[in-house]
């Protein structure tokens, strides 16, 4: 089945992160693979390149500014934005209005 829906795996170089990727692009999904390891990212991409459905961005999403070029980068390369899988990162566990960015770091 082929979609033009367009997601966001964050963590896609590894486990979860790399099975939502390939669960997504075997539904038909393109998917946009964000991580921090370039070489964990190429490995994910090749085990779907067949598909023609990924494209990779290496960013830091820990910092505002990756996470500004990862939603660039895909609507630039893939057209669009249908989902985000934030599989990946780190976060204090803390009531949501109490998040920040300096508190992730």
């Amino acid at each position: 089945m082929s979609t033009d829906q367009v997601a966001i795996v964050t963590g896609a170089g590894s486990g979860i992160g790399r099975q939502t990727a390939l669960l997504l692009a075997e539904a038909g999904w393109r998917v946009a693979l964000v991580g921090r390891t370039q070489s964990k990212l190429e490995d994910t991409d090749r085990k779907i390149k067949a598909m023609d459905r990924s494209a990779i961005i290496s960013a830091d999403i820990a910092e505002a500014r990756g996470c500004e070029r990862v939603v660039a980068q895909t609507v630039r390369v893939l057209g669009r934005i249908d989902a985000i899988a934030h599989v990946a990162g780190y976060a204090p566990m803390l009531p949501l209005p109490k998040l920040n960015e300096q508190i992730v770091r």
